[in-house]
């Protein structure tokens, strides 16, 4: 059975080092931030109601990972607009409000509220929410914006605020019921990301050597804002431009290791890039040589091998070919 604490009062300069689940706020100025906490544990899950004026809250992560069977996933929703920043500030990730987010407590972060904010927060371990245990993957967080999660995050909310305020009791089917609900709108919002990634790699497999092709016809095309085609690849560790990059050039190196000589303008057409100079630019930042170089290193192959780039480019009917290689930030521009 969940059972609620005390409320806890944290005020100015004071009250930024007393949250209980961040280690540290930042507010301007100090001394007037004002915040109320109210906690309630029980045996599946820990539950947490705090009503915040606008601050920083800052969560210092663990130095190193925890063993599976004591990692925890937090559940939050909070009732304004934040900016959640993680991986020491290199992926910033926009929350609606209302939106429901799952980030990990093992993990660096921070959390930007600009207007006074109820934010309720479910604690649970990762194991009964991550069916596939997977993990947050890279950035250590997400946002669910699925009608589902939508459905899940007033849900949760709900029953962080019944819990905190012990108006009744709460066993421990109904905390393992809220972890299962929590899990499904994971579990579909995952459904909901592969599909768009599977889209998204398909049209540029399509259309990659139009060299309008970009993130934003891209999101036009699924019927989606730039913003939230960019949320789909938060936690993948890839970018839209990336992939677009890479396609390009993986085609490029095949005409450049053709038995018969292509043009470098044409090569640079048939690709997708606008120019010879964008072409070599993006070719050597990404290959580490020229592609006049990369050709020569290919013909002096073929010397010793004659069938050498002969498959590659016999049969383009096939269809097109996926990336090899994972994509790095050197591809992160078009």
């Amino acid at each position: 059975m969940l059972v609620p604490d005390a409320p806890a009062r944290l005020s100015g300069a004071a009250g930024l080092t007393g949250h209980p689940a961040f280690g540290s706020i930042t507010a301007a100025p100090p001394g007037a931030f004002r915040a109320t906490v109210q906690r309630a544990e029980g045996r599946l899950v820990t539950t947490e109601l705090t009503r915040l004026s606008p601050c920083r809250l800052e969560q210092a992560g663990d130095p190193v990972d925890p063993d599976p069977a004591d990692e925890k996933l937090h559940a939050a929703v909070a009732d304004t607009a934040s900016t959640l920043r993680l991986c020491g500030g290199a992926v910033q990730i926009e929350c609606a409000a209302g939106h429901l987010v799952l980030y990990s407590p093992h993990r660096e972060l921070d959390w930007t509220f600009t207007e006074p904010t109820r934010l309720a927060v479910l604690s649970a371990p990762a194991r009964l929410v991550d069916q596939r245990g997977e993990g947050l993957r890279r950035t250590g967080a997400t946002v669910l914006d699925t009608p589902f999660s939508a459905a899940a995050a007033e849900f949760v909310t709900q029953f962080v605020v019944d819990t905190t305020r012990g108006s009744r009791p709460i066993g421990v089917a109904e905390q393992q019921a809220v972890v299962d609900l929590i899990g499904g709108a994971l579990a579909q919002q995952r459904l909901a990301d592969d599909y768009v990634l599977a889209a998204v790699r398909e049209r540029i497999d399509r259309d990659f050597a139009c060299p309008d092709l970009s993130a934003s016809t891209i999101a036009e095309g699924l019927s989606m804002s730039l913003r939230q085609l960019y949320r789909y690849f938060t936690d993948t560790g890839i970018t839209v431009a990336g992939l677009i990059t890479e396609r390009r050039l993986d085609c490029a190196r095949t005409l450049l290791q053709a038995p018969e000589t292509v043009r470098l303008a044409e090569i640079a057409a048939a690709s997708g890039f606008r120019s010879v100079g964008t072409f070599r630019r993006r070719f050597e930042a990404v290959v580490g040589q020229t592609p006049s170089a990369y050709r020569e290193q290919a013909l002096a192959r073929r010397r010793l091998d004659p069938d050498f780039g002969r498959v590659l480019v016999e049969s383009p009917e096939r269809g097109p070919r996926r990336p090899g290689r994972p994509v790095t930030a050197a591809y992160d521009y078009v």
